[in-house]
C-alpha cells in the first residue's frame, strides 16, 4: 500500500499543484499589466481629447467675438454719416471703432497658429521632436517620420513619454490661447461699457442743446433768406430737393414752418435737376425773387452747368411762377477782375480758398441793381461784392450781365456768407464767415453803409452759428438762419436778433431765440 509507486504518485500531485499555482500567478500578473495599460491608454486618450475641445472650443469663442465685431464695424462705418454729422456723437462713435478693432486684434491673437518655439520654454523640451506636432512632421524626410514612429511604438515606456511631452505642448498652447481670449472679451465688455457711458453722456448733452435752441423741423440746409411781401421769409436750402420753404417769424421770437410753396410740376422738374447749390437769394420789394447758386466746382472739382445759375422767378399768394434761368457768370467774372480769371483757370487743382465761391445775393433798391457777394476769393486780404446793373435784361433782352466792381469790404479775413438790406437804416447787414472750413471758426455780424463805402462789426453777438441767411424783418429784427442742420439727426438753427445799433456798432435792446 506505502510502496514506491505510490511515493511516486504523491511527488507527481505536489508538482502539478505548484505548476497551477504559476500559471494562475502568471495569470493574474497579466491581467494586472493589461489593466494598468488599458488605465495608462484610458488617461491619454482623455487628456488628448480634453485638450482638443479645449482648443476647439477657444477657436470657436474667438471666431464668434470677431463675427460680432465686424458686424458692429460694418454697421458704425455704415451709418458713419449719423455720427460724423452731429459733432456730440464722434466720441462714441470712435470708442465704439477703437473697441471693435482691438477685440479683433486680440481673437485673432488667440486663434493664429504658433510655432512650437513660442511654445516650449522648458530646457528639457527645448530638442524634442514630437512625432505628434504638425511643424516637426512637416520638417522630417517621409522616411525619416515612419522609421522614428516604428522605434517609438517598439518601446512602450517611450511611447508613453512621448504622449506626455506632446501633451505638455498642446497645454501650453490652450494656455496661451485663454490668455489671449479672456484679454478680448474683457476689452470687448469694458470698451462697450465705456461706449455706452460716452453716447448716454452725449444724448444727454444734444437733448439739452436741441431743447435749448430755437431749431427748425424740416429744413436743414438752410443758405439764404429774404422778406417777402406778404410778410413770410423764403429760405432756400443748398443742396436738398426741396429747395424752397416758407417760414412765419412770431413775436416771441420763434418761427412757424409753413412748407414748401406752390409751383407747376414743369418748375419742380426744373428746380430739381438744372439747379443745385443754391447759395443766396433776394427780392426787388416787390414780388420778383432772385436767387443765385454758388458756382463752385462739385466735391470732385468738375464744373457743373446746375451750380452755375442765377434764377429768377415770381412769387404771389404762396405760388411761384414765370421761372427763368441764366448760365454764364464765370466768363464775365474773369473778365472783371485778374484774381477771378485767375481763380478760373486753377479751377481744377488750385485751393478751394481761392475758388469763385458765392453766397449772398442782395438787392440795391435804389440802383435797382444785385449785389453779389463772395465768400472766396478774398481780393488783398477783403471781401468782394460785384454789382449785377442789368439783371432784369439779363432774363428778358437775353443781354449779357454788365458787371461792375468788385467793392472790397475789410472782414478781418472773413468772406461774405450771407446780406440783408435794412430800409429803415439804409444799408446792409452782413453775415462774415471763413473762406475755408468753418469747422472750429466763430461767424460774424457786420453793418454795411454802401453810399459811404463803411463798414462795422457787430461786437457783442455772443454766438452767431454758422449764419448763412439774413433777412431783416420789418419790426427791426433779423432772421437769422444757420446751415447746420441733418436730415438724420437734427433741423437747423435759427435766431431772431433785435437791430437796434448804436453808433460804436454795438446791438441795444437785443433779442434772440432762446440759446
Amino acid at each position: 500500500m506505502f510502496g514506491p509507486n505510490r511515493y511516486k504518485e504523491d511527488k507527481e500531485g505536489i508538482l502539478a499543484k505548484k505548476i497551477d499555482k504559476t500559471v494562475d500567478t502568471q495569470g493574474r500578473d497579466t491581467k494586472k499589466k493589461e489593466k494598468e495599460s488599458r488605465t495608462i491608454e484610458t488617461f491619454f486618450r482623455n487628456t488628448l481629447r480634453s485638450n482638443l475641445d479645449l482648443t476647439s472650443l477657444a477657436d470657436s469663442k474667438a471666431s464668434i467675438l470677431i463675427s460680432v465685431n465686424g458686424f458692429i464695424l460694418t454697421v458704425i462705418v455704415t451709418a458713419s454719416g449719423v455720427y460724423l454729422s452731429n459733432p456730440d456723437m464722434i466720441y462714441p462713435f470712435i470708442s465704439i471703432i477703437i473697441t471693435a478693432l482691438i477685440s479683433i486684434a486680440l481673437a485673432a491673437m488667440a486663434i493664429h497658429p504658433r510655432y512650437k518655439k513660442e511654445l516650449i520654454k522648458k530646457d528639457f523640451l527645448r530638442k524634442f521632436k514630437s512625432l505628434l506636432y504638425y511643424q516637426d512632421i512637416a520638417n522630417m524626410d517621409p522616411d525619416d517620420y515612419v522609421q522614428n514612429v516604428r522605434i517609438i511604438l517598439n518601446n512602450k515606456e517611450d511611447t508613453y513619454e512621448h504622449l506626455i511631452r506632446h501633451s505638455y505642448i498642446l497645454g501650453v498652447e490652450i494656455a496661451i490661447k485663454y490668455k489671449w481670449l479672456r484679454r478680448a472679451y474683457a476689452t470687448f465688455a469694458l470698451g462697450l461699457l465705456i461706449s455706452t457711458v460716452i453716447a448716454v453722456f452725449s444724448m444727454v448733452k444734444m437733448e439739452k442743446e436741441l431743447t435749448s435752441t430755437n431749431q427748425f423741423e424740416k429744413i436743414f440746409e438752410p443758405s439764404g433768406a429774404t422778406l417777402l411781401t406778404d410778410g413770410k421769409v423764403l429760405l432756400m436750402e443748398d443742396e436738398s430737393l426741396n429747395t424752397m420753404h416758407l417760414v412765419k417769424p412770431n413775436n416771441d421770437n420763434t418761427v412757424r414752418e409753413l412748407g414748401t410753396p406752390a409751383m407747376d410740376k414743369k418748375i419742380k422738374k426744373i428746380l430739381k435737376k438744372k439747379v443745385r447749390d443754391i447759395e443766396g437769394v433776394t427780392n426787388d420789394g416787390h414780388d420778383r425773387i432772385y436767387a443765385i447758386t454758388s458756382h463752385t466746382t462739385n466735391k470732385s472739382r468738375e464744373r457743373k452747368k446746375a451750380r452755375e445759375q442765377i434764377v429768377r422767378f415770381d412769387y404771389h399768394d404762396g405760388r411761384i411762377d414765370n421761372l427763368k434761368l441764366y448760365h454764364g457768370l464765370l466768363n464775365e467774372l474773369s473778365l472783371l477782375h485778374p484774381k477771378f480769371k485767375q481763380a478760373l483757370a486753377d479751377l481744377k487743382y488750385g485751393s478751394r480758398k481761392e475758388q469763385i465761391n458765392i453766397e449772398a445775393l442782395t438787392w440795391d433798391k435804389k440802383n435797382k441793381t444785385l449785389l453779389i457777394g463772395f465768400r472766396s476769393p478774398l481780393i488783398d486780404g477783403k471781401a468782394p461784392i460785384v454789382i449785377l446793373k442789368n439783371p432784369n435784361g439779363v432774363f428778358d433782352n437775353h443781354e449779357k450781365p454788365h458787371l461792375k466792381g468788385p467793392i472790397l469790404l475789410d472782414l478781418q479775413g472773413h468772406g461774405i456768407r450771407g446780406m440783408s438790406w435794412d430800409e429803415k437804416r439804409q444799408g446792409y447787414w452782413i453775415s462774415g464767415g471763413s473762406v475755408g472750413s468753418r469747422k472750429h471758426e466763430s461767424f460774424s455780424l457786420w453793418f454795411w453803409n454802401k453810399d459811404k463805402n463803411q463798414v462795422k462789426k457787430i461786437e457783442d453777438i455772443p454766438n452767431l452759428g454758422y449764419a448763412e441767411g439774413l433777412a431783416t424783418l420789418p419790426d427791426g429784427r433779423i432772421l437769422v438762419v444757420d446751415d447746420d442742420g441733418s436730415i438724420s439727426t437734427h433741423g437747423a438753427n435759427y435766431n431772431l436778433i433785435d437791430t437796434n445799433v448804436d453808433t460804436n456798432g454795438s446791438l441795444m435792446n437785443k433779442k434772440r431765440g432762446k440759446k
